[in-house]
């Protein structure tokens, strides 16, 4: 689903000033290559603005697991396991 595509890619264009970051549609973590964490806190780690960083939707694992069983069994079946 996506996750394992380069997490921190630069733009050619404009490879000095922006940065395009995988950012999970669920629980809107971002993927900074070792891993998954909040987006204010992956900005502070690589002292970027936001406006430095374009955001590409996709899943952590944890997120499409739980869209995959809500998928599969329905709500009911997810909230019984979480």
């Amino acid at each position: 689903m996506g996750t394992h595509a380069h997490t921190v890619l630069e733009d050619d264009a404009t490879a000095s000033s922006s940065r395009i970051v995988l950012q999970c549609r669920y629980c809107l973590r971002v993927q900074d290559g070792q891993g998954w964490q909040q987006f204010l806190a992956f900005l502070r780690q690589y002292n970027l603005s936001a406006s430095e960083v374009f955001l590409a939707e996709t899943y952590c694992e944890p997120c499409a697991a739980a869209s995959r069983q809500l998928v599969t069994y329905g709500p009911i079946a997810y909230h019984d396991n979480h």
